[in-house]
């Protein structure tokens, strides 16, 4: 289902679709992430085997969006792999769980521009008591060409954002 609305953050725009949302299970993918062929099969097959989980897809970069955006990538999931149980850095990029979990979490901080998905992570796995597993074949392409001065900035107000989430959530 297609929603035309003000834009409202990052945050706003994933609990306004959860709340939308029919089915039991959620999907949060960016709006630069293509599917790969067997992402949702991959979380619905994870988070069918594992009923108190939270799946993280894998995101790589689309082919010729530049070694830069490959680099950024490479970071955030390189060591990470299939089935591991990670701690709570759940990246929303590529990300899914139930509703109930969701719901009970009370949704992405729509305080946040940048680390929402972190602080939402930890209450998960250390107030629910969730388990985040990570999916390797639930592939998501990332189709954005990064710029370094991009890049910078996006990581500067990521880091304040973090020390706001860190504030929020006390022991993370």
């Amino acid at each position: 289902r297609y929603l035309d609305v003000a834009h409202g953050g990052p945050g706003w725009a994933r609990n306004n679709g959860a709340r939308i949302a029919a089915g039991s299970l959620l999907l949060f993918l960016d709006d630069d992430i293509r599917a790969g062929d067997m992402l949702l099969s991959e979380h619905v097959k994870m988070l069918r085997r594992n009923a108190r989980s939270v799946v993280m897809g894998n995101v790589v970069p689309y082919p010729g969006t530049g070694m830069l955006n490959r680099l950024l990538f490479e970071l955030n999931t390189k060591n990470f792999r299939h089935g591991e149980v990670m701690e709570f850095n759940a990246i929303s990029a590529n990300l899914s769980m139930r509703k109930e979990h969701f719901q009970a979490s009370g949704g992405f901080s729509e305080e946040l521009l940048h680390c929402e998905d972190t602080e939402l992570g930890f209450r998960l796995v250390h107030q629910l008591g969730l388990t985040l597993l990570f999916n390797e074949k639930a592939i998501g392409y990332h189709d954005k060409k990064v710029r370094l001065e991009e890049a910078a900035r996006i990581q500067f107000q990521a880091g304040r954002d973090m020390i706001r989430a860190l504030r929020m959530s006390p022991g993370m």
